[in-house]
């Protein structure tokens, strides 16, 4: 771990756009531990196909009817279980790693929770992502996470398809701090790919976003927010010949054509 970050340990990695590997797209991680031989985290917003009672009557602990999600924690040993949960009883192999959050990995938690008589708030996940020396550093570096201050309230309560929004909401304005590091530094097309997501996000608007842009990516945030049934209002930036020339001529041909049928918009110019 270099000297300048400090540890993101009980935090959330928030995976971006430009993230090119599949196991973590769209991922939002909780980080475990992390230090100067690496990191290692769960990801919360990836439920499998398995509920939490096909695993407790593998293992023959009964609660075969306990419906509640397994999560896809991570690419590394998918055949281990780790539970996310807060800090009640006492575990065979558990480490507290907040005052709110505890890890635990042996199998009387999971005896425990088929019983109902497991901690209040529990995660539990299949699996694990970790990082090498150095390696979680200059992926986001490379502006491939965000990272926030985990919240108990995203891990435990929160719907895993919304956990991915409300965790970028949490940065607020920090955000705009972070934009020389973010998109200033990034190409025209890896600024639309992230354009198109926090325009998604719960507390980011185009306000926020045209500050941090350049002229042509402006044009095409306009384009998003103006989707299907506002685009043929009055005021649609692709009535402009500059605009739609100068959003062509960035995209390409193609580019822009699949752009505009994504909008919803099919009809010529």
């Amino acid at each position: 771990m270099s000297e300048q970050m400090k540890s993101l340990r009980n935090h959330f990695l928030i995976a971006m756009p430009q993230m090119q590997d599949p196991n973590f797209d769209g991922a939002v991680t909780y980080i475990c531990d992390h230090n100067e031989h690496g990191a290692m985290g769960i990801i919360i917003n990836r439920p499998l196909e398995l509920r939490l009672g096909d695993i407790l009557g593998q293992l023959d602990l009964g609660g075969q009817d306990i419906d509640r999600p397994i999560y896809g924690g991570g690419p590394v040993q998918m055949e281990r279980g780790f539970v996310l949960h807060s800090p009640q009883g006492e575990w065979q192999s558990s480490l507290q790693l907040s005052e709110e959050i505890c890890l635990t990995t042996s199998k009387d938690i999971l005896a425990a929770l088929a019983e109902e008589q497991g901690p209040e708030e529990s995660l539990v996940a299949l699996g694990y992502a970790g990082w090498g020396a150095g390696q979680l550093e200059q992926e986001i570096a490379e502006n491939c996470w965000l990272t926030c201050p985990s919240n108990e309230e995203i891990l435990f309560h929160t719907p895993y398809s919304k956990r991915f929004n409300t965790a970028i909401a949490l940065l607020g304005f920090d955000f705009l701090e972070c934009r020389s590091h973010l998109l200033v530094r990034c190409s025209r097309r890896v600024q639309i790919r992230i354009v198109e997501k926090l325009l998604c996000v719960v507390g980011v608007t185009p306000e926020i976003l045209h500050p941090i842009l350049s002229p042509v990516c402006r044009a095409v945030c306009l384009l998003i927010t103006r989707n299907k049934a506002h685009l043929e209002g009055a005021g649609n930036p692709l009535r402009s010949v500059r605009n739609r020339y100068r959003i062509s001529l960035f995209l390409g041909r193609r580019g822009f054509i699949a752009f505009l049928l994504k909008a919803g918009r099919k009809r010529r110019f």
